[in-house]
């Protein structure tokens, strides 16, 4: 991988060359250095999962604010049409 698409996408770089299939030393250090980045890799996903979840209920808070407040309008403007004697309701404002 690149050294400037590892920064870019904010994990560390891998360092993988050729490795001798016979020193277990080098073998384990380049699965240690992919597991490494598997790990931040699986950190991000799970940290972008939370902020997902937290957006998500921001997001519902939200709409359930807006609905009460469109119904408290529309309540409200019943009660005008009902005080100005009217029968039938406007459906945009004027």
């Amino acid at each position: 991988m690149d050294k400037e698409v590892a920064t870019r996408i904010g994990q560390p770089r891998a360092a993988l060359g050729q490795v001798d299939a016979d020193d277990p030393a080098a073998f384990k250090h380049c699965f240690a250095e992919v597991n490494g980045i598997r790990m931040h890799l699986t950190e991000r996903l799970n940290r972008a999962k939370g902020d997902a979840k937290d957006l998500q209920a921001q997001l519902d808070e939200s709409l359930a604010r807006e609905l009460a407040l469109l119904r408290q309008v529309f309540g409200l403007r019943k009660e005008l049409a009902a005080l100005r004697g009217g029968s039938v309701l406007p459906l945009q404002p004027r």
